[in-house]
């Protein structure tokens, strides 16, 4: 409340009013609340934009992301939208990006999203499939699990044949 909305050191959180921060508040929701699905001007600049929306977060449903992302959709058109958005939602995993399975081990969920972006960016290469891991917490960080990364709305779905653990025993499979 000090730094972010009233921008002062000194302001007293106590005596925040809702009434008296109403236009700040407004203006901060207006940078951060990402709620307009006309991204013309971002993508006229050639912007490329990789959404990530956690299936089991418990601080807001990722309903928020695909809702947004159906919007943009519907605003710009399929075709146009796919040149320069990819949305992935990835099954089981939280808020902070950690999940576990029904055996206690953890959902793989990490992901290079940043190399896929300038994997796009600079190699002209959108992504498609993407692959989530488990690394071991020390040196030399080795994969003990991976999973496939879907497009949504597909989802991973395990084949029932291969290693759980291997990305390659799972198809990317839409509802």
């Amino acid at each position: 409340m000090r730094y972010y909305i009233a921008r002062d050191a000194k302001f007293n959180p106590l005596e925040f009013s809702p009434e008296k921060s109403s236009r700040r508040v407004r203006e901060i929701s207006e940078l951060f609340d990402a709620t307009n699905p006309d991204l013309s001007a971002f993508l006229a600049h050639g912007g490329k934009l990789i959404l990530k929306g956690n299936g089991a977060d418990y601080q807001r449903s990722v309903m928020q992301e695909i809702t947004y992302y159906k919007a943009v959709v519907e605003k710009m058109g399929k075709a146009r939208a796919d040149s320069f958005i990819r949305f992935y939602v990835t099954p089981g995993v939280n808020h902070p990006g950690n999940g576990v399975m029904s055996n206690g081990e953890a959902v793989p969920a990490k992901v290079d999203m940043l190399g896929a972006l300038d994997g796009w960016m600079d190699g002209g290469k959108a992504p498609e499939q993407l692959v989530q891991v488990t690394q071991e917490a020390k040196a030399p960080f080795q994969t003990v699990a991976a999973r496939p990364m879907c497009l949504y709305p597909a989802y991973p779905r395990y084949d029932g044949k291969g290693d759980p653990k291997d990305a390659a025993s799972f198809s990317c499979t839409k509802p």
